[in-house]
């Protein structure tokens, strides 16, 4: 009997159409697809790249952005825009790093301008003992500069390598600002806690006994101009005039200093807010990698940007990754129509003719013909409209999501399929009907299950082969349902 096929398959239908109309609970993320929407699931964008696939949200829907290779001491963030603007694909740089680029100030370093600050032509002759002490006080001042100097160069020396490393000191704070693998932070963090500690602990450069060196050589000055003007001789005013150049150009070395001083004051807070930014043990939260959500939009599509400024200087990165995310759903009920291909073959049944055979064997008997088969065949071909119902949308076996062109059928979904049609060679216009699975690649569907059809019997008694039993006779013909399998290849049109 026929009836429990549909009724059982209607029944599967049924069950499963709640679920797609309303889906409850809160399922796992599972990974974004470009065309196969989710209520909830996360991509990962790799930040140095610049550039990044659409993604199919359900309308409502959750996503989760999961950020990799992000500047690691840097804060990403979020923003929205209905339609998609131009994606950004400028180089990776650090924001902190363009900060401490500042250490090329070291370049400037005064030794050569001190060399000639205190450089004579030729050897100057005190004129009197109050030159004499000037004298000596110009070489208190070379002495105060030159260990100065020597203090500004160690510490030169010290920030460069805690700043930029070698090759026999690896771990700097380029090196971990610009570090990608998060296996490598246990180890390089610690390292780099220990240097810039160090470094912060050193005495920060001061030019204040230089400066009291020249405050007392400026008072000194001061007083043997007021002693000795006007008396000077030839002699006198040349060691006078030298002198003075030597203060002059002395000046402006001690406020090239002053600069350098302030450049490496502004070093040294830059090391102290990296040292900020590095965790103690455990290392709980990862340093390259950052889980951003985006809300539920129910927009057809949503421009999502992804920015990072760095921690320290808020400098935001010259990268920034863009990509669409969709908010549609699969259609679930669609409807098509088209042939369907049945093994259950044609039969009908009426009055033919009699042979020549049977004339002559009974003439009497054959004049009125004989009841038989009109029409039959191994399979036909029955017009049928469908209603499929797909209760799951997938990406195709064969799809691949990093396959930019997209040449072959991508989405692929699964469901029931249920049909009627009318078959005029059953010799009736009443419907005929189909159910089975539905298989589907984008809007072609391939349909495969069972199809109900009519066969016709003779009734009143009557059987195949028997003579009519008077002239006019109209046979009694009943028709009955019988199930054979069946195949149908049809476009969707969706419904909802």
């Amino acid at each position: 009997m026929r009836v429990p096929i549909s009724t059982l398959l209607l029944g599967v239908l049924l069950a499963a159409v709640p679920q797609l109309v309303n889906a409850q609970g809160a399922p796992a993320p599972t990974p974004c697809d470009p065309f196969v929407p989710y209520n909830n699931c996360q991509t990962t964008v790799d930040f140095p790249t610049g550039v990044h696939d659409i993604i199919a949200v359900t309308p409502g829907g959750s996503a989760n952005v999961h950020v990799i290779n992000k500047p690691a001491f840097s804060t990403c963030q979020l923003s929205f825009a209905p339609g998609p603007p131009p994606r950004s694909v400028d180089a990776s740089v650090a924001a902190f790093l363009t900060g401490l680029s500042g250490i090329g100030l070291f370049a400037g370093n005064p030794p050569a301008d001190r060399t000639k600050a205190f450089a004579s032509p030729a050897p100057r002759v005190p004129p009197n003992s109050d030159a004499a002490n000037i004298e000596l006080q110009i070489q208190a001042v070379q002495t105060e500069e030159t260990r100065l100097t020597s203090i500004l160069d160690a510490d030169k020396q010290a920030y460069k390598l805690g700043v930029a490393g070698d090759a026999a000191h690896p771990i700097s704070v380029t090196s971990v600002w610009k570090e990608t693998d998060e296996r490598k932070f246990p180890d390089e963090v610690p390292v780099l806690k220990g240097i810039l500690s160090v470094l912060i602990l050193r005495q920060e450069p001061s030019i204040a006994s230089l400066q009291a060196e020249l405050d007392a050589l400026s008072r000194s000055m001061g007083e043997f101009h007021r002693k000795y003007d006007g008396t000077f001789t030839a002699s006198g005013q040349a060691w006078l005039d030298s002198v003075n150049d030597t203060i002059n150009k002395i000046n402006g070395l001690a406020a090239r200093y002053q600069d350098y001083i302030a450049d490496i004051l502004a070093i040294r807070t830059g090391l102290k807010q990296a040292l900020a930014q590095l965790p103690d043990p455990p290392y709980t939260k990862a340093f390259t990698m950052q889980d951003l959500p985006i809300p539920g939009f129910v927009n057809n599509n949503m421009s999502v940007t992804v920015s990072c400024k760095d921690n320290i200087t808020q400098v935001p990165s010259p990268i920034s990754v863009t990509f669409t995310a969709y908010y549609t759903r699969l259609p679930w009920l669609d409807f098509s129509a088209g042939p369907l291909f049945s093994l259950l073959g044609r039969h009908q049944v009426g009055v033919i003719g009699a042979t020549a055979a049977q004339m002559a064997a009974a003439p009497t008997t054959a004049a009125n013909g004989y009841l038989g088969v009109t029409d039959q065949s191994s399979f036909q071909v029955v017009p049928m409209a469908f209603v499929e119902f797909h209760s799951r949308g997938f990406r195709c076996p064969w799809a691949n999501p990093k396959d930019i062109e997209r040449r072959f059928g991508y989405v692929c979904s699964a469901g029931v399929a249920l049909g009627a049609g009318p078959n005029n060679a059953s010799g009736t216009v009443q419907a005929e009907f189909f159910e089975g699975v539905s298989f589907a690649i984008q809007r072609i569907s391939f349909l495969v299950g069972f199809h109900d059809g009519r066969v016709e019997e003779l009734g009143g008694g009557y059987g195949i082969g028997q003579p009519v039993p008077s002239m006019g006779y109209t046979p009694i013909i009943t028709r009955k349902f019988s199930v054979r399998p069946a195949f149908s290849i049809t476009y969707r049109i969706p419904i909802h």
